[in-house]
């Protein structure tokens, strides 16, 4: 019964990392449209943040290597979703029919992901990560 109980306990913990594993490689960026102009230009910022989440590195932000990389962030996309930000709105106009601002959610292939990074002379940080205290002092 013991061990039946050690397996219950262990177990959530272990599916707790691997989905916190996944969403370090998946990101979230807004679109005016769901073309593929507006997609590569949607992705481009969306690899940026997933390879800062996984090395934990934030001087890769406004690196030039990370923006060239960016031109091509589909080439390392695994999933894309939108999601309309004026949902249930009737289009105002005929040209918001076609441009409506949406959320692009893209899933990024982790091990190109990490190739990406050894080129950058980085690696992904160890999951689970380290626990962060933030410790506030309020005076007047």
């Amino acid at each position: 019964m013991a061990a039946a109980l050690a397996v219950l306990i262990v177990f959530p913990v272990a599916a707790a990392d691997i989905d916190r594993a996944a969403s370090l490689y998946r990101a979230q960026s807004v679109t005016s449209g769901t073309g593929e102009e507006n997609r590569a230009w949607g992705l481009a910022p969306c690899l940026e943040e997933v390879l800062v989440k996984v090395s934990g590195d934030p001087r890769l932000i406004g690196d030039p290597r990370v923006a060239d990389m960016s031109r091509h962030a589909a080439d390392y996309v695994t999933g894309v979703g939108y999601r309309d930000l004026l949902n249930n709105r009737p289009p105002h106009d005929e040209q918001g029919t076609h441009d409506r601002p949406h959320y692009i959610t893209a899933d990024f292939d982790p091990d190109k992901i990490d190739a990406l990074l050894a080129s950058l002379g980085r690696k992904p940080c160890a999951v689970p990560r380290p626990k962060i205290v933030a410790l506030l002092d309020v005076g007047r």
